[in-house]
């Protein structure tokens, strides 16, 4: 899945998704993997799942040096076929 944000100015951004792993209790060990694209920058991090079966927020700084439009691609790495459901996107913005 992904997020496509436009920000208007450089800075320092926290980004919070809230996902849940729906593959629980079949799969235990699984990764969010979030990975963030823009003109200025590619950048990828993962999550470990520390709350299977709950909602759960992960959170992310975005350095943005060149205003304009940033992707972030969300996927759940785990075993067989992973199922996961997305509820929100949050953007702080923490500098400017």
């Amino acid at each position: 899945m992904a997020v496509a944000v436009n920000f208007e100015t450089k800075g320092t951004y926290l980004m919070t998704f809230t996902v849940i792993n729906s593959t629980y209790p079949t799969t235990t060990a699984a990764e969010f993997v979030i990975e963030i694209s823009g003109p200025s920058s590619f950048n990828r991090q993962k999550f470990l799942d520390k709350n299977p079966g709950g909602w759960q927020h992960l959170h992310m700084f975005a350095e943005v040096a060149k205003p304009g439009e940033y992707f972030f691609v969300l996927r759940l790495e785990a075993e067989g076929r992973p199922s996961w459901d997305f509820s929100s996107c949050d953007v702080t913005t923490l500098k400017e």
